[in-house]
């Protein structure tokens, strides 16, 4: 099974200017990053209650950042919304960032892994 594709470019806006050339799972979880992040997710929450994002806003970020399908999408947003209201916060919003992002990274790490006997090998022609 592929892995997911994370496009880096649409976490970004998460971060704002405090990391602008660190788009990382680290730069996520520092306080200036949580901060800015909640400042981007109520920006952009328009048109609903403070707070508080409905599946369309969920629709469109994942569609931005990720290569999965309107139904899987759909279904993530099932699983965020666990109280079944029709809408999610901050919370299970800075969660799906944060699982966003260190899948981003584990993909790079295990491209690494893969490209690393080729290397190997390399090394002993």
């Amino acid at each position: 099974m592929p892995f997911l594709t994370v496009h880096c470019a649409c976490l970004q806006p998460l971060l704002g200017q405090h990391h602008e050339d660190d788009v990382s799972f680290a730069a996520l979880c520092s306080e200036a990053g949580q901060t800015e992040s909640k400042r981007w997710f109520n920006l952009a929450a328009v048109g609903t209650v403070a707070g508080q994002w409905r599946e369309t806003h969920v629709l469109d970020f994942l569609r931005r950042c990720t290569d999965l399908g309107d139904s899987q999408i759909l279904n993530v947003f099932d699983l965020l919304d666990s109280e079944g209201r029709g809408t999610i916060g901050f919370a299970e919003f800075y969660y799906l960032a944060l699982m966003l992002m260190a899948m981003k990274e584990v993909r790079a790490v295990c491209a690494g892994m893969v490209a690393l006997p080729v290397m190997i090998a390399r090394l002993f022609e």
